[in-house]
């Protein structure tokens, strides 16, 4: 789905996936601290980044001398399991430099290390001319898995059939789920919902659409708020980190509790186009601080003070 510049080199370590078992983990760890050295010692590379705790945590154990490490936090630590939590606690404050997403994320993590900084992700594309929000049809972009909380649709899906029959939803995604929710989208009847497969041209389905949704229990920074703002559409979502730092409530957007304000919003959406298109037009403005070219600036100083 993306491409890399050519020079980039990828190299794979074939760790294989991190199990859920707590003794398969403690196998994968130990795997993956081999491979990593071994990688480290060959490559002898200036600056290590981590993606993710499984990974950072184990920066410190293979780095050498002069070489800096740095890591990359993208979920929220609230929902980070004890057993990494524990790792984190140890091994964090021996990084040199740790990134997060958000204020909010600085907030949660500042107990581990001081050298915190806060960068978020950028715009993976821009376009030329927003929605014109006029199509009758909401969408929601992201990974069939449970912290989306696609379940959590289904009560909205069903008011929304019966007061507005015109409107419909449609998901784009993919996952371990996927027959799971479709069942539970026919056992409830919901002929206003559909899952679509990813594609590629993810741009012009949102330029199509007129309000994005999100529905996550947990989120750091979600992209597909990111990208729905990009395209001028208004976004309602229910509280969690990522919705609290990318939509300004009220203004972008709305940031929601319950189910029953969750849907009043989505009928407020629907009946004032002047509102949906005020909304539209400030998300896309405030999208315009995560350009590419304001993050790359952010990370060349950042590598540079290192």
């Amino acid at each position: 789905f993306f491409s890399l510049d050519k020079r980039v080199e990828v190299s794979c370590l074939e760790a294989g996936d991190f199990p859920l078992a707590i003794k398969r983990k403690i196998l994968w760890y130990y795997k993956l601290y081999r491979k990593l050295k071994q990688c480290v010692d060959l490559e002898n590379p200036d600056v290590l980044i981590g993606e993710g705790h499984n990974i950072s945590s184990f920066l410190p154990l293979v780095k050498r001398e002069g070489i800096k490490t740095l890591a990359c936090e993208h979920i929220d630590f609230d929902s980070i399991p004890r057993l990494s939590k524990q790792l984190m606690k140890y091994f964090y404050p021996k990084l040199d430099k740790v990134v997060v997403l958000s204020s909010l994320a600085e907030s949660k993590l500042r107990h581990l290390n001081k050298d915190i900084a806060v960068i978020a992700n950028s715009l993976p594309f821009s376009v030329e001319e927003p929605s014109l929000l006029e199509n009758k049809r909401m969408i929601m972009v992201g990974r069939l898995s449970v912290e989306k909380g696609y379940e959590r649709i289904v009560p909205l899906a069903k008011k929304l059939m019966q007061d507005f029959p015109d409107w419909k939803i449609d998901i784009f995604g993919n996952g371990d789920l996927k027959e799971e929710i479709l069942q539970l989208f026919e056992k409830n009847g919901l002929k206003n919902v559909s899952i679509k497969t990813p594609t590629k041209d993810i741009k012009q389905e949102y330029l199509n659409a007129s309000v994005h949704l999100i529905t996550s229990y947990n989120e750091a920074m979600p992209m597909v708020i990111l990208e729905a703002q990009c395209c001028g559409l208004p976004v309602i979502g229910y509280y969690c980190e990522g919705t609290a730092s990318l939509i300004r409530n009220g203004e972008t957007g709305f940031v929601v509790q319950n189910e029953d304000e969750f849907y009043d919003r989505m009928k407020q959406m629907i009946q004032n186009e002047t509102l949906r298109i005020d909304m539209g037009k400030r998300a896309r403005m405030e999208s315009q601080k995560y350009s590419i070219e304001n993050i790359e600036k952010q990370w060349t100083e950042l590598l540079e003070a290192l």
